[in-house]
């Protein structure tokens, strides 16, 4: 999040014959030189992308080849509202059945996974509190 590269590659840069999974990330407001102010992919390799979060990346979200393994969004504008999970523009019950299919640990212990809301790297009744804190029609 809100990272720089001079060159390519602002979030994420893959190298040579490089194909990472990537399955409910967020790539929000990174900016690139060149290009792939999101992501850079080498031509030689292709990251998997399912469930994952591009918004407001410069001058481009992805460079490069990828596979879209589905319920991607590809955004100019970030929304702030991160505790919308279901992204309906609203935050509400589904929201909290969604945190909570998501409770526990984040993978790696690292911060930022799916229902994360306060990227502390767990989803826990913090993140179920930041739900209720924003309850209703995203601004």
């Amino acid at each position: 999040m809100e990272n720089y590269a001079g060159n390519v590659g602002g979030g994420v840069r893959c190298f040579s014959n490089s194909d990472p999974i990537l399955t409910n990330c967020s790539f929000r407001n990174n900016t690139a030189h060149d290009s792939g102010g999101g992501m850079a992919n080498n031509p030689d390799g292709t990251p998997f992308i399912s469930g994952t979060d591009f918004c407001g990346n410069a001058p481009t979200h992805i460079d490069g080849p990828w596979t879209d393994g589905g319920d991607n969004t590809l955004s100019d504008e970030c929304r702030n509202c991160v505790a919308d999970l279901t992204n309906d523009g609203e935050v509400g019950l589904e929201d909290i059945i969604e945190a909570l299919a998501a409770w526990g640990d984040c993978p790696g212990g690292e911060p930022g996974c799916y229902g994360d809301i306060n990227l502390d790297g767990n989803v826990d009744i913090s993140d179920l509190l930041s739900v209720l804190d924003v309850w209703g029609p995203c601004p």
